[in-house]
């Protein structure tokens, strides 16, 4: 009767590279081949979104006197009310789309959505106007108090109730109302702060100046929390403006990346 006998070989050692690469399936090996040898695909999607960020630039600005507003986009932003979305680092909303991913600039966004009501406002003479309880007196300086007066009249279209009370004092009693509840005298400072440092490559007339500054005032900002129905409204709003896909100075509203231009970064 022969003993079993146990063989041990001391060179062998489970966790070389030589040993472990051997247990690799040929499939694994090749993806991970292909993962070291391709590092760029990330730097493509992000040429992808340069150029379509440069498309959307390249729109012209319209006036909304003209009843040729409406944009007819080649591509198309396919969206309905259904469709799955969250907000990324409460700056952007992702939207899934039959043609890929559909990506909103919150803040953008709702400027445009402002700004078209405000210079509808205008436009009619009348805005609405949210009555304060306690109404609040502000003091300016010579040269804010000058665009305040020059501008009383488009102020008051916008929604603001003002009575001046002495030579550099305003009082006010009423702001727009889709400023939402903005402290009166932080959205003041905010709009005078937004007309004056309005350097832009475009040139707006003072009543669009006007409108574009109030909008970027009382706007959603970065960073701030959105619900689902908020994020629902503010696209729904976004499509049913004129030109829903830029805000001022012609910068995008909107970002979309195709399934094939997501696919293309997996192959």
């Amino acid at each position: 009767m022969v003993e079993p006998e146990i063989r041990v070989n001391k060179d062998f050692n489970p966790f070389t590279p030589e040993n472990h690469r051997n247990e690799r399936s040929e499939a694994m090996r090749g993806w991970f081949e292909r993962r070291e040898q391709d590092q760029g695909g990330w730097k493509e999607l992000h040429q992808i979104s340069l150029e379509l960020n440069q498309k959307s630039a390249q729109i012209a600005r319209p006036s909304l006197d003209d009843e040729a507003i409406a944009i007819t986009d080649e591509e198309g932003f396919d969206w309905n009310d259904d469709a799955p979305m969250s907000q990324l680092h409460r700056r952007y909303i992702t939207v899934i789309t039959p043609k890929g991913l559909m990506l909103v600039d919150q803040q953008r966004a709702h400027q445009r959505i402002l700004y078209e009501k405000y210079f509808q406002h205008i436009e009619k003479g009348k805005g609405h106007s949210q009555q304060l309880m306690f109404p609040t007196s502000l003091q300016f300086g010579a040269a804010d108090m000058a665009v305040v007066m020059s501008g009383l009249s488009e102020l008051t279209a916008m929604g603001f109730d003002l009575v001046q009370t002495g030579d550099l004092e305003i009082e006010v009693l009423g702001v727009p109302a889709d400023a939402g509840a903005r402290d009166a005298q932080k959205l003041m400072e905010d709009f005078l702060e937004q007309w004056k440092n309005d350097n832009g490559a475009l040139k707006y007339s003072p009543r669009e100046k006007m409108a574009w500054a109030l909008a970027a005032a009382s706007s959603i900002r970065y960073g701030q929390m959105l619900t689902q129905p908020e994020m629902s409204s503010l696209i729904r709003d976004l499509f049913q403006c004129a030109m829903p896909y830029a805000a001022q100075h012609n910068k995008p509203t909107i970002l979309q990346i195709t399934l094939a231009q997501l696919e293309q970064q997996f192959k």
